[in-house]
């Protein structure tokens, strides 16, 4: 689920859920660095920290593709969200 301003904007999966997001917001509480280090080689870089970062992923890679850089490198992503467009 997907809330925006307090209510329900996005409900599905993940795969659902990305489509049209604009970036993600995620949050991580260790390796920090070694995760800046593996996206920066993939060309993604972190903006913001130390805990919460937004990040825009190329057209190549998936919300999946993210979540198993962390997983190999061990700094797991406690929260992950879409960043979409709400139409006022």
């Amino acid at each position: 689920m997907l809330f925006a301003s307090g209510r329900l904007v996005r409900q599905g999966k993940l795969d659902r859920l990305e489509s049209g997001a604009v970036g993600y917001t995620i949050t991580v509480r260790s390796k920090v660095d070694e995760l800046r280090a593996a996206l920066r080689a993939r060309g993604v870089d972190l903006a913001g920290g130390p805990q919460r970062f937004f990040l825009e992923l190329p057209r190549d890679m998936k919300a999946q593709d993210l979540l198993a850089i962390s997983l190999e490198i061990g700094a797991p992503i406690v929260e992950l969200v879409p960043r979409i467009p709400v139409e006022p």
